[in-house]
Order: C-alpha cells, then sequence, then structure tokens
C-alpha cells in the first residue's frame, strides 16, 4: 500500500512566504524557510508516508480561453502585487532546497496544481492512501475514502471522508463542486452567479438533490418550493451559462482529470540528496537552526528519496 502526500507548491510556499518576514543580504526568504518547516512538519504528522510528491503550477491556457479575465484582478492592489512579486523570486530558492532534499517536484504543460493533484487522486490504485496538502480549497473536491485534505497552516486543520459534509456544509464532493460554480471565486476573478448565496444553495440542494436537477425541473416549468419564494427574482435570473463555465474552470472531477491525459503529459525532476550541499544552502540563507539540525533533517526526509 502506497501511502503518498501531495504537497500544493505554489499554495505552501505562498502561505510561508505570508510568514514572519525574513531577510538575508536584502532578499526576502520566509517563504523558503518556512515552507521547509512546514514540509518537515507535515512528514513527521504523517509518518507513514512512503510517498512525497510536490506539485508546481504552469499557466493553464486552456481556462484563459474559457474566461480570458481568469486570475485578472490580482494586482489591482499594489501590495498584494509586491507581495507577490517578493514571493515569486524565492520559487527558485524552494525548488532548489527541495531538489537537495532529494524531493520529487512534478508539472505538466497547460496544467495547475491542482489539475495533476486531482489526476493523481482519481487515478490512485484502491488500496492508495492520499494526503492532499494545500491550503487551496478548491482541492476540497477530491476528499474522499483514502483522500484527505490537510492545510498546513492550521494545525489540525484536517478534512476527511467522514467529516466532509460538517466541515464544508455539503453532502459530497459534487455538490461542493456545484456549489463553488455558484458562488465563484474572487481570488481567481471568477464571477459567481448573483444574488443566490449559500442558504438558497443550501435549499436547493434540499429539494432538487442538485443544481443540474433545479435546472431540469425549471426548464419543465415544475412550481418551486414556498421556501424559495424570497430568491424567486434570482433564480428566475439564474444564469445558467455562467454556471456552466465555472464547472469547466473549477470542476476538478471532470472526465478530463478522471483520464490519464494530465498524467501523460508529467513532467517529474528528482535529485539524489545531496545532505551537504542542503547545509551549504542553508548556510547561505542564514538558516543557521536548520544547518545545525541536518542529521535530523536527513533522516525525515531520506525514504522519498532515490540513491546515486
Amino acid at each position: 500500500m502506497r501511502v503518498k502526500i501531495i504537497v500544493d507548491g505554489n499554495s505552501v510556499g505562498y502561505a510561508a512566504h505570508n510568514a514572519r518576514e525574513l531577510t538575508q543580504n536584502g532578499r526576502q526568504v520566509q517563504a523558503i524557510f518556512f515552507t521547509l518547516k512546514m514540509l518537515k512538519k507535515v512528514v513527521e504528522k504523517f509518518a507513514s508516508a512512503n510517498e512525497l510528491v510536490v506539485l508546481w503550477d504552469m499557466p493553464a491556457k486552456w481556462r484563459y480561453e474559457i474566461h480570458p479575465e481568469y486570475k485578472g484582478k490580482r494586482d489591482d492592489d499594489p501590495v498584494k502585487k509586491a507581495s507577490r512579486k517578493a514571493y515569486k523570486e524565492q520559487v527558485p530558492g524552494i525548488r532548489k532546497a527541495l531538489s537537495l532534499l532529494g524531493l520529487t517536484q512534478i508539472i505538466a504543460k497547460n496544467e495547475e496544481a491542482d489539475d495533476i493533484g486531482a489526476a493523481i487522486a482519481l487515478n490512485r490504485e484502491p488500496d492508495d492512501v492520499i494526503i492532499l496538502v494545500s491550503g487551496d480549497r478548491d482541492w476540497l473536491q477530491l476528499v474522499g475514502p483514502n483522500v484527505v485534505w490537510y492545510d498546513p497552516r492550521e494545525e489540525g486543520k484536517l478534512i476527511k471522508h467522514s467529516t466532509f459534509e460538517a466541515s464544508t456544509g455539503c453532502a459530497n464532493t459534487v455538490l461542493f463542486s456545484q456549489a463553488k460554480a455558484v458562488l465563484g471565486d474572487s481570488s481567481d476573478n471568477i464571477g459567481g452567479i448573483g444574488g443566490v448565496g449559500e442558504k438558497c444553495l443550501e435549499l436547493l440542494f434540499e429539494h432538487y438533490g442538485s443544481i443540474p436537477k433545479f435546472l431540469k425541473a425549471e426548464s419543465e416549468g415544475v412550481d418551486r418550493p414556498a421556501e424559495l419564494n424570497r430568491w424567486r427574482k434570482k433564480l428566475d435570473e439564474f444564469d445558467v451559462e455562467l454556471f456552466k463555465r465555472n464547472m469547466q474552470l473549477m470542476n476538478l472531477l471532470s472526465k478530463r482529470h478522471r483520464s490519464t491525459e494530465i498524467l501523460d503529459k508529467l513532467v517529474r525532476s528528482q535529485s539524489p540528496m545531496d545532505i551537504e550541499g542542503f547545509v551549504d544552502f542553508c548556510h547561505e540563507h542564514a538558516f543557521i537552526s536548520i544547518a545545525r539540525a541536518a542529521i535530523e533533517w536527513e533522516a525525515t526526509f531520506k525514504k522519498f528519496t532515490i540513491t546515486r
């Protein structure tokens, strides 16, 4: 049985960047330092894991073709823009440190990390256990038997199949995906269905079972339950095409993700662990506490590495 930790590189990295600022020679280095610290804690928490991969985003051009304004407002706030720039400058350092530790890193042309994570999770062997490490709640769509989601920013923030409904308010991951498509995602500049919020969604799911079943009832002229009267005008104006577009953009349970299309274009990089090089890297970045514990770091990550 494989127990695989799948890490969302940019989610963990950007969370690390927003921790306490650290600088070395005038350059911010906290994203590198705290990413390493978080990953070590994750490996120690899930000690039974025998595989670990870190996934990185590539520009998903197909999403921009569907929605040209996808992620379009991220630079509107100059403070956030500067923060993202400072983080991106540290990503090569994060990737180098992980390479020196001998960890596997994966990209795929035209795919984001969550697309890769979905393809891996949905095509796993029946007995495989998957631990998704990300602060991105989009990844919650993948939770199921033997697949859990863990947010390393919050100690104990673990969501699994048995706690999914209590944690998300949705009975299953399919409804969670539909809810995201209705509500939209402002962080990615994906607008939602105007006026249809969480309470209305809850009633739609309760009475119809899903958004497609609601839309089918609407097309057939079926009277709505009285409980939905307060949203009558908004439901009359429900934008079906916007819902379909958002499902294309946000749904990680699609046929495409369940196929091997994404898996077939994965590019993996992994080098043998170089603990001496890792120690030198830590000294160069003034990560003295890590360098002094090099033997412990080597022991923690050695099982995920390849030999020379």
